[in-house]
């Protein structure tokens, strides 16, 4: 999920308070212990002993990492929160992604709102902006980012303007029919 309206510029500090203030926030919004209590079919039964555990362990996964992102009305810093989900059942998910797209994260440094996912152009999913993804540090990933129009890059895909080929077999090629 990726949030706007932290005071907070990126940096390792800054990402570690963000984390610490969402987990205090979180740790006393009734709605998200609510629904852990009633849906927790994805926290590892061996890393929880009892469900009272449910929330701290839920607390203990989330990571936040800040970027400057360019948006229609300027530069903006936007952290992406990444937290363990409580479930993998299709429904319950959809639940906990408003869930937690509905709370405004009230913190020392602003009042952090969801906003519409960025899309990140080197893996093609949603979840943060482009300049904040890990994968491009990765050994061996692609550097350079795919090219933003279909058909457009090298390859076998026939994109507009471009001809599917032409076989020489066919009818009255004189060839073998196809069997």
């Amino acid at each position: 999920m990726t949030i706007e309206g932290l005071a907070l510029t990126p940096g390792n500090v800054n990402n570690a308070r963000a984390t610490e203030e969402i987990s205090n926030y979180l740790r006393t919004a009734g709605e998200f212990s609510q629904f852990l209590a009633s849906t927790h079919d994805n926290i590892p039964f061996d890393a929880v002993a009892s469900p009272c555990e449910y929330v701290p362990w839920t607390l203990n996964t989330i990571q936040v990492k800040g970027a400057t992102v360019k948006r229609r009305n300027g530069v903006v810093t936007a952290h992406s929160v990444y937290i363990h989900p409580p479930t993998i059942k299709p429904e319950a998910y959809k639940k906990w992604i408003k869930l937690l797209h509905g709370i405004s994260y009230e913190t020392c440094n602003g009042v952090g709102k969801a906003v519409v996912p960025d899309i990140c152009i080197f893996w093609k999913s949603i979840g943060h902006a482009s300049p904040e993804c890990i994968y491009p540090s990765i050994a061996g990933w692609p550097v350079r980012a795919p090219p933003s129009a279909p058909g457009s890059g090298r390859g076998r895909g026939y994109g507009r303007g471009r001809g599917a080929p032409h076989f020489t077999r066919g009818h009255g090629s004189g060839a073998m029919p196809w069997a």
